[in-house]
């Protein structure tokens, strides 16, 4: 028989055990972090574009040798000053908002679990003294059986201790 306190679980490391395991807790954070993540790219320049273009070719020619013309072309847009600082700026909001939801997600999950921790050894204790009371009447009601036995005692009060038992 295991008794109330060998069966109890620390607060600590139930609050320990849902920062790591609880699925709301880590959605909010693999959302938070891909936020975090998209803040350094937000503030780079587009990347480079290289072409290459032939003109003047034969007709009848398979080969691009043949061209009159080859022009290699390196270009990239660069967008208007203060854009790319900008982007960061609203990026890093973004992830703010997202480090706020994920707090608020563990703050709304320990919140809960708390409750429930709490609930938990509030009826466990209701059970303990309700299990006391109930012998503390059982003994009563014995008791009050052998002084009506004995004729000390009133049949009126046998029967109040008897309903409170059977309650």
């Amino acid at each position: 028989n295991v008794s109330a306190e060998e069966k109890t679980v620390s607060l600590s490391s139930l609050i320990q055990t849902a920062g790591e395991k609880n699925p709301e807790i880590k959605a909010a954070m693999r959302k938070w972090k891909s936020k975090a993540a998209l803040v350094g790219p937000a503030a780079t320049a587009p990347d480079l574009n290289l072409g290459i273009m032939w003109e003047d070719i034969p007709s009848g020619e398979n080969s691009l040798s043949a061209a009159g013309m080859e022009m290699l072309t390196l270009s990239q847009k660069y967008p208007f000053f203060g854009k790319l600082t900008l982007k960061k700026r609203i990026a890093l909001i973004e992830s703010g908002k997202y480090d706020y939801l994920y707090r608020d997600a563990v703050r709304s999950v320990i919140s809960r679990l708390k409750k429930a921790y709490y609930d938990v050894l509030y009826y466990q204790k209701a059970i303990e003294i309700y299990e006391e009371m109930s012998e503390i009447l059982k003994h009563d009601s014995r008791v009050v059986e052998q002084k009506y036995r004995a004729g000390r005692e009133k049949q009126m009060n046998v029967l109040k201790v008897q309903v409170e038992l059977a309650r």
